[in-house]
């Protein structure tokens, strides 16, 4: 498959989001075929097709503003959890990895996850019964089940206990990284919407944010910061909220953190004269109301 990045649009001047909606696809569903990967042997998509892949879906998404993704991975095998975690956190996602099935669910209570990537075989309770809990208070978490557990019955267990996803190891680190983006897509696409307020435009799918129809060149932090509080107009959002969303549990950002991205948002909102402002209720958090300042 030749794959060739026309320009930052996407392939041959299609949007963005759809040629990396394209490629994924394409991706996913091709032939068995490849090469030894570095968790064991596998059969997919050859590797130099994998790497152009996720190049040029990393490329868009850095370009489209892309937030963190935030993933909860469940692997109690310590040198592959590390493994995994460390390759996604390369990519751009915020990856939050527990070994027991009790500490994801004490997780999941305390931190909102776009996605979550599981083992089944754990040290206290059962993969499926984790996945059952975690379903129960938020039944559209996309989830991947990765299991050496390869017999049809537990694929068709995993699939119609609600996972999105059947991964057997041993695994390829890209292919993983293409199906866990995929999941996240078809999460995303039912609900993709568009926020406007104050001439600011946001995008939802692809991340993108607009002031007057000029793009506005935003961090993913920043990004995911403008989401957040364009969700709720008008509403204070905590500041606990805001870091939850904008930090992993490892990676924890401190007040200061989120005081330097909310004043980074608010000057570039007033450089590009949007009628927006981002008001602190000093102890609690911020909200957004539209207008200009006096």
């Amino acid at each position: 498959m030749a794959i060739k990045l026309m320009d930052e649009r996407g392939l041959d001047g299609e949007p963005l989001a759809d040629t990396m909606t394209f490629i994924a696809d394409q991706v996913l569903t091709r032939e068995p075929r490849g090469p030894t990967a570095r968790t064991g042997q596998w059969h997919g998509p050859s590797q130099s097709v994998l790497r152009q892949v996720l190049r040029i879906i990393s490329v868009g998404a850095l370009r489209a503003g892309a937030v963190f993704m935030r993933v909860l991975l469940l692997e109690d095998h310590r040198a592959m959890q590390e493994m995994i975690a460390d390759h996604l956190r390369e990519r751009g996602f915020a990856v939050d990895a527990v070994s027991r099935g009790q500490e994801a669910i004490a997780a999941a209570r305390v931190a909102q996850f776009d996605a979550v990537i599981l083992d089944l075989g754990l040290p206290d309770i059962g993969g499926m019964q984790v996945l059952t809990s975690l379903r129960s208070s938020r039944s559209d978490l996309p989830a991947i089940i990765l299991t050496a557990r390869d017999s049809i019955d537990d694929r068709l267990l995993g699939l119609n206990s609600g996972a999105d996803d059947y991964i057997v190891k041993p695994f390829n680190l890209l292919e993983l990284e293409a199906r866990l983006r995929a999941v996240l897509r078809r999460s995303a696409s039912p609900r993709g919407t568009s926020y406007s307020l104050g001439g600011v435009t946001f995008d939802t799918v692809t991340r993108e944010a607009s002031a007057f129809g000029k793009s506005l060149d935003l961090t993913r932090r920043e990004t995911a910061l403008l989401e957040e509080l364009m969700r709720v107009p008008g509403q204070v959002i905590t500041k606990d909220r805001l870091e939850d969303r904008l930090y992993a549990l490892e990676d924890s950002g401190s007040s200061n953190a989120l005081e330097a991205a909310v004043s980074r948002l608010r000057r570039k909102l007033t450089a590009a004269r949007a009628a927006l402002q981002i008001e602190t209720k000093w102890g609690i958090g911020y909200r957004l109301v539209e207008g200009r300042p006096d």
